[in-house]
């Protein structure tokens, strides 16, 4: 007797990283920046903030799909006119 099976070919596994957002103002833009990950259908795990004199910094922890999903985060983030930098944090 022969079963037939099929694999779907889409995954839907994530990947976790972590992303440092460097903000350039003293106004808080955390929802904003979720809002912009949600949209692109990534999971926000964990949120560090860190309050500056002059800016603040966001840690996050971020589900992804795979590389091209985080490279389109990254584009889309360095296009917000109040995102200073955004790195991947290796550890």
């Amino acid at each position: 007797r022969l079963i037939s099976v099929s694999w779907s070919s889409e995954t839907t596994k994530k990947y976790l990283t972590t992303i440092i957002i460097y903000s350039n103002t003293r106004e808080n833009k955390l929802a904003d920046l979720v809002q912009k990950m949600s949209v692109q259908d990534i999971g926000v795990e964990r949120i560090v903030t860190t309050n500056k004199v002059d800016q603040f910094i966001y840690e996050m922890d971020v589900l992804v799909r795979n590389s091209t999903q985080l490279e389109k985060l990254f584009l889309s983030l360095n296009n917000v006119n109040y995102v200073e930098k955004v790195e991947r944090l290796v550890k």
